[in-house]
C-alpha cells in the first residue's frame, strides 16, 4: 500500500511512488510521453497526494532536499518582442501571456 501525506506521522516527510504519467510541457498543452528527453520540461501526473507545495524528487533517500538551496540567478535568455503596429501592443501582450504563462 501506498502511504501519501494524509498518512505521514508529524516527524515523517518521505513517500514513495511508481512515477506511471509524464508529459512534455507545450504552452498551455501537455503532452503525454512514455519517455521524456533530456532538457525538456517535464510534467508529472499522480503527486497530488505526495507533494504539497514543494518537493525534491529522487530515486534514493540520500538525496539532499533543494528546498534549503537559495541562489539569486539571472535569466538564461531574454527575448525583446515589439510588435508591428504599436496600437496592438496591449492585445499581443495578453495574447502572449495567454499562449506562454511561465514567462
Amino acid at each position: 500500500m501506498t502511504r501519501t501525506l494524509r498518512d505521514l506521522k508529524a516527524d515523517e516527510h518521505v513517500t514513495k511512488i511508481k512515477v506511471e504519467h509524464l508529459y512534455l510541457l507545450m504552452g498551455r498543452d501537455l503532452l503525454p510521453l512514455e519517455k521524456v528527453p533530456a532538457g525538456n520540461v517535464v510534467g508529472i501526473g499522480g503527486l497530488a497526494d505526495h507533494v504539497l507545495k514543494t518537493a525534491t524528487l529522487s530515486d534514493t533517500l540520500a538525496c539532499p532536499s533543494f528546498a534549503e538551496i537559495r541562489h539569486m540567478v539571472t535569466p538564461i535568455l531574454r527575448v525583446a518582442v515589439e510588435p508591428a503596429s504599436h496600437q496592438d501592443m496591449q492585445v499581443r501582450t495578453i495574447q502572449f501571456h495567454k499562449h506562454f504563462p511561465l514567462i
